[in-house]
C-alpha cells in the first residue's frame, strides 16, 4: 500500500478522553465525545465524516481553552489532510503544533507532531530531515519514558532504513519497536502495521516463511481488533507470498477475501490492488484470458478514480496479457497508453519497463523497426535512471551515515561542556570514551553498509572478512604496526560498499558484461569513496582510499584514475591482491573454484603489471609453504586473527 505511514504513526484518542473525561461540563464531554467519533471515522476511512466531526470538536475545546487538546485536533487534521493527498495543509498543521508543544513544555505532543511532520518530509523524498526528525523525537520519547512513542519512532525509523537500502537496521528497528509494542499496547493498530513491516523486510530477504508468520500474525490482530485495513493489506500481502511459493489456489483466496472486503466497505482504491493481485495469480497460472477480465474491472475502477498510477500499471498488464495471448496489435494499443500516462507523469522507470514491453509486442507482430527503436529507447532510459538511482542511493546513505555522525559529535560536545569544570584528567577521560563511541558508530554503521552490498552478489557474505583477513596477514609481514594492521582488517572489508548503488541487473547478471553495463560496475569505486568521504577516523580515511583505488593497476591500465605504481596508496595495492586472492579462489555463478596454487601462481604472473611485485612477494610468503595462513579458511574475529599471526609469523615478519 503507499500510505504505510498512516497507521504506525497512528494518534490515539485517549489522550484527550484521559485529560478531561472526569470533568462534569456538558460541553466538554461532547467534545471529547466529537473527537472520538472523528476518530473513528478516519480510522475507518470515511475522511468527510472524519472532519466533520473534528471540527465540531476543535470547536468546543477552542472554546475550552484546552489548547493541548485543540492541538490534538490538529494533528488529526493534519493526518486527514495527508491521507487525501495535501501534503503542504498537513506540514502547516504539523508545524503549528510543533511551535504550541515547545512553549507549553508538552513533550508527548512534541514527540507526536515531530514523527507527523517526518512523515511528510519522507513523502516529498527528503529523508535526511524526516531522519532527523525522528532522531530528535527518539530522543525526546525516551528520555520521559514514552514507551508507545518510542515504538512507533523506530517503526518509522525502519521505513527510511529500508529506503536507504539498509535492511538489517530496518529489521533491526521495527522489531526492537514491536517488542515495545508487545508490552505496552499489543492489541494498538500501530502494533498491526509494525508486524506488516516486519513481514515486508523478511520478503525483501526472501525469507518467505517467516514474512507470512508475521503476515498472519498482523491478520490476526488485525482480526481481533476490527481494523479493516489491516485485514485488508494483510490479506494482499499473504496473496503476494503465496504466488511467490507458486501456491496460487491458496493465492487466489486470500486476494478474494481481499475483494470481498474492499467491496463491502466501498473502499474501491483497495479494490484495485485486490483485483490486481487475482489477475496476477492467472497470469502466473498461463490463464491470460482470466487476467484479462480482472485487470480491465480494475482499470476501470482506476479510471473512475482517478488514480493514474494504478490506470498505468493495469495498462501495462493488459498488454502483457494480451501478449500471452499473441495479439500484440491489442497489446501494442494498451502499452502506448500507458507510456503516454508514465511520459506525462515523468515516471522513467516506468517509462523504460513500457518501451521493453513495446520492444517484444512489435518483434512479435514482426516490426522489427519498431522494435529496434523501442529496445534502444529502453536502454537509453535505463541507464539515465540506473545513474539517477545510484547517485540517489549514494547521497541517503551518505546522509545517514553523517546524521549518526553528527549526533555523536554532537553529545560529545554536550559532555565536553558539561565536564569543563572538573578535574582535567576525569573530563579527558570521558571525552575519550565519548570518541570512542563515535568510531564505533560509524564502524557499525559503514560495516552495515558493506555487509548489504556483499550480501547482494555473494550468498554467505564472508567475501570481505576474508578480504580483510588476508590484507591484515600482507600488512603484519610488511612491518606495520598492531594498530595499522588492525585498521586495515577493518577498511578492506568496505573495498566494495560502493556496490549498494549498483542496480541489479547489472550486479546479479550471470553472463558477461557488456562494455556500457561494465562502465557502470567500474563507478562501484567512485560511489564507495563518495560514501566515505569526509570521514574524522583513520579508518575511514584509509577505507576511502581503498574503496576508490583497489581497482588500480600497477601498470596504469586500471580504474577510476588510471594510477600506476607508488602512487597507488599503499593500502589499495594490498588489498587489490587481497581481493583476488579471495575472488579466484572461490566458486563464482561464471566460474569455479581456483585452487589456492593456481590463483598465486596467477598472481605472481600479473606482477609488476596488475600488482606492486614487492607485495606480490610477501602475499605468496604468507599464503604458502609449511609455516603459511590458508586464505580460504573461515575468518575469525580481530583478537584470533591476531594472535593466528603473530603464533605464525612471530617477528620474522620485519625481515620478509
Amino acid at each position: 500500500m503507499k500510505d504505510t505511514w498512516l497507521n504506525s504513526n497512528h494518534v490515539m484518542g485517549d489522550v484527550v478522553l484521559h485529560n478531561i473525561s472526569d470533568s462534569e461540563n456538558t460541553n466538554e464531554s461532547n467534545s471529547v465525545l466529537f473527537f472520538d467519533q472523528a476518530f473513528e471515522a478516519f480510522e475507518k476511512g470515511t475522511l468527510s465524516t472524519a472532519q466533520e466531526y473534528l471540527l465540531q470538536a476543535q470547536s468546543n475545546f477552542q472554546q475550552l481553552d484546552d489548547m493541548i487538546s485543540v492541538a490534538r485536533c490538529q494533528l488529526m487534521q493534519g493526518r486527514i489532510d495527508r491521507e487525501l493527498g495535501e501534503f503542504d495543509r498537513a506540514k502547516t498543521q504539523f508545524s503549528s503544533v510543533l511551535k504550541l508543544a515547545k512553549s507549553m513544555d508538552s513533550f508527548e505532543l512534541l514527540v507526536d507532531a515531530l514523527n507527523l511532520q517526518a512523515s511528510i518530509y519522507s513523502i516529498n523524498g527528503e529523508d535526511d530531515v524526516a531522519l532527523d526528525h525522528l532522531y530528535q523525537a527518539l530522543d525526546i520519547a525516551t528520555n520521559n519514558q514514552l514507551e508507545e512513542n518510542c515504538a512507533k519512532i523506530l517503526t518509522n525509523i525502519g521505513k527510511i532504513n529500508i529506503r536507504f537500502g539498509d535492511y538489517s537496521s530496518a529489521l533491526e528497528n521495527t522489531k526492537h519497536a514491536f517488542s515495545i509494542f508487545e508490552k505496552v499496547n499489543p492489541n494498538s493498530p500501530s502494533a498491526s502495521a509494525n508486524l506488516i513491516d516486519i513481514g515486508n523486510i523478511y520478503r525483501i530477504y526472501n525469507d518467505l516463511d517467516n514474512a507470512k508468520a508475521f503476515y498472519e500474525r498482523a491478520y490476526k490482530l488485525g482480526l481481533q481488533t476490527e481494523k479493516y485495513k489491516i485485514h485488508l493489506i494483510s490479506l494482499n500481502n499473504l496473496g503476494i507470498i503465496s504466488i511467490q511459493r507458486s501456491e496460487y489456489e491458496e493465492a487466489l483466496s486470500f486476494f478474494s477475501r481481499a475483494l470481498e472486503l474492499s467491496q463491502q466497505k466501498g473502499h474501491r482504491r483497495y479494490a484495485i490492488d485486490n483485483l490486481d493481485g487475482i489477475g496476477n495469480v492467472y497470469i502466473a497460472q498461463g490463464k491470460h484470458r482470466e487476467a484479462l477480465d480482472v485487470h480491465s474491472q480494475a482499470l476501470t475502477i482506476a479510471q473512475e478514480l482517478g488514480e493514474q498510477d494504478a490506470e498505468t500499471e493495469l495498462l501495462i498488464s493488459l498488454g502483457e496479457d494480451y501478449l500471452g495471448l499473441n495479439e500484440s496489435k491489442k497489446a501494442i494499443e494498451h502499452l502506448h497508453l500507458a507510456l503516454n500516462i508514465a511520459t506525462e507523469l515523468e515516471h522513467p522507470k516506468t517509462t523504460y519497463e513500457i518501451h521493453n514491453l513495446l520492444a517484444s509486442a512489435y518483434e512479435k507482430q514482426g516490426d522489427i523497426s519498431n522494435a529496434y527503436k523501442h529496445h534502444k529507447t529502453y536502454h537509453s532510459i535505463e541507464k539515465q535512471v540506473f545513474n539517477e538511482k545510484s547517485e540517489e542511493t549514494t547521497r541517503q546513505l551518505t546522509v545517514k551515515f553523517d546524521l549518526e555522525r553528527a549526533r555523536f559529535e554532537a553529545q560529545e560536545y554536550r559532555l565536553s561542556s558539561e565536564v569543563a569544570e572538573r578535574a582535567a584528567q576525569e573530563a579527558e577521560k570521558i571525552v575519550q570514551i565519548r570518541t570512542r563511541e563515535l568510531e564505533e558508530s560509524q564502524l557499525e554503521v559503514v560495516m552495515r553498509l558493506a555487509q548489504a552490498a556483499e550480501l547482494r552478489d555473494e550468498d554467505t557474505g564472508e567475501h570481505t572478512f576474508r578480504v580483510g583477513r588476508n590484507a591484515a596477514a600482507i600488512a603484519y609481514c610488511l612491518g606495520w604496526s598492531e594498530t595499522e594492521v588492525k585498521i586495515i582488517y577493518l577498511a578492506a572489508r568496505l573495498h566494495d560498499v560502493g556496490k549498494i548503488g549498483i542496480s541489479d541487473t547489472i550486479l546479479l547478471k550471470p553472463g558477461k558484461l557488456t562494455d556500457d553495463e561494465f562502465e557502470l560496475m567500474r563507478q562501484h569505486t567512485v560511489i564507495g569513496a563518495k560514501m566515505l568521504s569526509n570521514g574524522q577516523s583513520a579508518l575511514l580515511r584509509m577505507a576511502e582510499k581503498i574503496a576508490l583505488s583497489h581497482h588500480e593497476r600497477w601498470d596504469g591500465n586500471g580504474y577510476p584514475n588510471k594510477l600506476a605504481g607508488e602512487a597507488i596508496p599503499d593500502v589499495a595495492r594490498i588489498v587489490s591482491v587481497a581481493d583476488v586472492l579471495d575472488a579466484l579462489t572461490h566458486a563464482r555463478p561464471y566460474k569455479k573454484a581456483w585452487s589456492v596454487e593456481e590463483t598465486l601462481a596467477e598472481i605472481e604472473r600479473n606482477s609488476g603489471r596488475q600488482f606492486d611485485p614487492n607485495i606480490v612477494r610477501i602475499a605468496i610468503k604468507v599464503f604458502s609453504g609449511d609455516n603459511c595462513l590458508s586464505p580460504v579458511a573461515k575468518p575469525s574475529d580481530w583478537e584470533a586473527t591476531f594472535k593466528e599471526l603473530q603464533d605464525l609469523f612471530g617477528l620474522s615478519r620485519f625481515s620478509m
